[in-house]
């Protein structure tokens, strides 16, 4: 995993949960956001033995989540703005 992938996902953890806290809230809240979750996986298949077809499915979630992100976000907000 290169080091420009984890600094994106801890960006954008920090952007939507704040400064890290040590209490059950902050914990039970970065869980359940997805920027976590993502991280917490790159880590672990950075760790673990490659097994490549379990890409499969994920590149197929991040694929759909990469469509909608555009079609929802970034064309929207350039079609806004012109």
């Amino acid at each position: 995993m290169s080091r420009p992938v984890v600094l994106g996902l801890n960006w954008f953890q920090y952007k939507s949960l704040g400064t890290p806290q040590l209490n059950k809230a902050y914990v039970q809240r970065a869980l359940m956001d997805e920027n976590v979750q993502y991280l917490l996986l790159a880590l672990y298949w950075y760790l673990q033995k490659p097994i490549y077809i379990t890409l499969i499915p994920f590149a197929t979630f991040s694929l759909f989540h990469t469509r909608e992100h555009t079609t929802n976000h970034s064309l929207t907000h350039s079609i806004n703005h012109h």
